[in-house]
């Protein structure tokens, strides 16, 4: 559940959440096309799973980029992997 993870981190990232330095963002269900229903892939020959999980993927990408555009002049994008490797050295 993304509202479990999300107070997971609220927990765990405070002073970067309190401080503005991380921000938590969940597009509302309504953001989605219905994803149960897209047309196969010709091109890539990708599983209907993987086409649903890169169609989700594209659409929380383009909610992250409307939402960033106004809140600096840059930003930087990491995934779980990034955070997970890199924790312990950055947030010491």
């Amino acid at each position: 559940n993304i509202y479990k993870k999300q107070s997971t981190n609220k927990q765990g990232y405070k002073y970067e959440l309190d401080s503005g330095f991380f921000d938590i963002i969940v597009p509302p269900n309504e953001y989605y096309p219905d994803l149960n229903n897209l047309k196969p892939d010709k091109v890539f020959n990708d599983s209907a799973l993987r086409v649903k999980w890169r169609t989700k993927q594209n659409y929380d990408f383009s909610y992250l980029m409307t939402y960033a555009q106004t809140r600096g002049k840059y930003y930087l994008q990491v995934g779980t992997f990034f955070l997970n490797f890199f924790s312990p050295l950055l947030f010491q």
